[in-house]
């Protein structure tokens, strides 16, 4: 009889210790999760904000084609988005391809189509007093403090006499991060 009094004892202590682990494990578990999670919600907001400045409402644009905004400010080895209108204000709808280029080796400029990454997107159909909307990705690869910029030109049916030319000026600036 003594020896049941014994492994009840002994089977609540390692019950105990196991709870006590687990409850540790768990603890540092959520820990863990929030902290991840937090920082990705911070990373989200801020990139679906600046996502909505550029891409929202479509605006009343007086031009054919339009980079808004004309001056884009990057932090050092980061990116940004401008974003890319073009305007159809003729009577028929027009097919057109928009091409980025930049002098800088340093910088990259591309549109996202179909998930990738490119410097030319061609076919955009707009019809009659519609306006197509596209985001310009800009990308500094660490490159030095500095103004430079990305043309953007649209060639296509229906842009003969048209302005089909235009840029952002970009200048990317020191990171707010301490070192």
């Amino acid at each position: 009889m003594l020896k049941n009094k014994k492994g009840a004892i002994e089977l609540s202590m390692t019950t105990i210790i196991v709870i006590v682990m687990g409850v540790t494990l768990l603890i540092l578990g959520i820990t863990f999760v929030r902290t991840i999670f937090t920082k990705i919600q911070n990373i989200s907001e801020t990139t679906f904000d600046q996502a909505g400045d550029i891409l929202g409402e479509i605006e009343n644009v007086n031009e054919f084609l339009t980079i808004t905004p004309n001056v884009k400010e990057i932090e050092q080895g980061k990116d940004g988005v401008a974003k890319v209108t073009i305007a159809n204000f003729g009577q028929d709808p027009i097919t057109v391809n928009v091409e980025t280029t930049t002098k800088d080796k340093k910088i990259k400029c591309e549109f996202l189509d179909e998930g990738e990454f490119t410097n030319k997107v061609n076919n955009i159909e707009i019809k009659s007093g519609s306006q197509e909307r596209l985001a310009l990705v800009i990308q500094d690869g660490k490159g030095n403090l500095r103004t430079t910029g990305c043309s953007v030109k649209v060639t296509g049916e229906g842009t003969e006499g048209e302005d089909n030319t235009d840029s952002v000026v970009i200048k990317v600036v020191s990171s707010k991060k301490s070192i």
